[in-house]
């Protein structure tokens, strides 16, 4: 999908809205999980709980759906690790987990899948249109190139700290997959998400994504 039609379509409109050209798509962290100091164990878990987000509206209506409170926060915030250790939720993924939340109590993590954390290869377009069609066929390959390769490394990662029951004992974690059924019950949750953004963002996006 990322290489695809909606791919293409995505990054060909960050030139018609900004100064940059997008080149392609990274994964830089893989689905999103849940880190808790309380196990969350089925969907209906959420309802009990405080969650610290960001401020990426789509996401906060994500995880609000899923029933959870969600205090809205920046990555970049200095206060944000002070803020997971008091709230004691936070969505993250299993790449940055141990950063992000382990160091803050939060030694349960629930694997949901329920989003992907995408960033994007860009350049400057004035930059790109000024080098030869040669440089710029060698660019455009290189970035997929490495984007694919990175995206691997990032499902590799999260593969490896889920499956590692050694560090899972070492550490004390304890580490829930989600089930199938427990999975169906978040989707029906936030279907209410996708209708709400299918007039925001460019019309069919979302149809065609859930469609791919």
């Amino acid at each position: 999908m990322l290489d695809g039609k909606i791919g293409k379509s995505l990054l060909g409109q960050l030139e018609q809205t900004s100064s940059t050209k997008g080149l392609a798509f990274t994964y830089s962290g893989g689905y999103r999980v849940f880190a808790s100091k309380q196990p969350i164990l089925s969907a209906e878990d959420f309802k009990q709980i405080t969650c610290v987000g960001t401020l990426n509206p789509v996401r906060v209506d994500t995880v609000t759906a899923m029933g959870c409170n969600v205090i809205s926060n920046s990555p970049g915030d200095v206060s944000r690790k002070a803020l997971i250790s008091e709230v004691g939720t936070v969505e993250t993924t299993l790449p940055r987990y141990e950063v992000e939340a382990y160091d803050q109590g939060c030694n349960y993590i629930s694997t949901t899948d329920h989003s992907m954390f995408l960033t994007s290869i860009l350049i400057n377009k004035d930059f790109f249109a000024s080098l030869t069609q040669e440089q710029q066929q060698a660019i455009e390959t290189a970035a997929k190139h490495v984007s694919k390769l990175e995206r691997q490394w990032t499902v590799n990662e999260a593969n490896e700290i889920a499956a590692d029951q050694k560090m899972h004992t070492d550490k004390g974690i304890g580490f829930h997959r989600f089930a199938d059924a427990e999975i169906a019950k978040l989707k029906d949750m936030v279907k209410p998400v996708y209708e709400k953004y299918s007039t925001v963002f460019t019309p069919r996006l979302i149809d065609d994504i859930v469609a791919a």
